[in-house]
């Protein structure tokens, strides 16, 4: 049943961004209004692509070595995107974002047998109203037919303080056993999709999690890093 409602949403996300996107294609830069085919003119696309960032293998946790992606550093101006749209609830905002994402996802070289964007508590969702790293993926979902979302697998059971203003420590003890995977997950290949990656402790205990869990591979692809990170 979830299977089926996971397909019928994907199908309904293809037909907005289809008559959204390709049906009227002269629309305006979502930055700075000038008209253009896409989510983004020349300038600012080009403006942005001066912060991506490279990857690197993560190595806080010497057991657990995965690859970690970035697609761009935490400028301002991703910064003011980011907020207005987690906190301001410009939920349009999911397409420009979720682009941006797309675009990195494309150039990943290794097989994933599924994403599973990181969870929030069911509690924080029912706060802000949605969920925010999900719905970042609703571009993905619409133009994308070969790797699927699921959300079914990854759960966050516990609810957590806020990781703001907390020291590498004090998050990674604030999320401790947070986490619970639902479903086997034995011998995938995953890829973990965040929005803002600050000192990693969240994904630590996301892949070790999944690791326990019998996953044969565990990459991480986040949209922003914090520059001190």
């Amino acid at each position: 049943m979830t299977i089926i409602l996971l397909y019928i949403h994907r199908k309904i996300l293809q037909l907005t961004y289809w008559f959204k996107y390709k049906l009227f294609p002269f629309h305006y830069c979502q930055l700075c209004g000038l008209p253009t085919r896409h989510m983004l003119c020349q300038y600012c696309m080009a403006y942005i692509n001066s912060f991506e960032c490279p990857s690197f293998n993560n190595l806080q946790n010497p057991n657990i070595i995965y690859e970690q992606y970035f697609c761009y550093a935490y400028n301002f101006l991703l910064r003011e995107i980011v907020r207005r749209y987690k906190y301001k609830k410009q939920i349009n905002l999911k397409w420009l974002l979720g682009y941006l994402g797309a675009r990195h996802l494309k150039l990943m070289t290794f097989d994933v047998d599924f994403i599973i964007p990181v969870p929030s508590h069911k509690n924080k969702i029912r706060q802000r109203g949605f969920d925010h790293v999900s719905l970042l993926l609703d571009y993905h979902r619409a133009t994308n037919n070969n790797i699927p979302v699921r959300t079914d697998i990854l759960v966050k059971s516990k609810e957590s303080n806020a990781q703001v203003g907390l020291n590498r420590q004090d998050r990674q003890d604030n999320l401790h056993n947070t986490f619970m995977v639902k479903k086997d997950v034995s011998d995938k290949n995953i890829l973990i999709f965040d929005d803002v990656y600050t000192t990693g402790s969240t994904m630590n205990e996301i892949v070790t999690l999944l690791k326990k869990c019998g996953a044969s591979n565990v990459y991480i692809l986040c949209l922003c890093r914090t520059y001190s990170s």
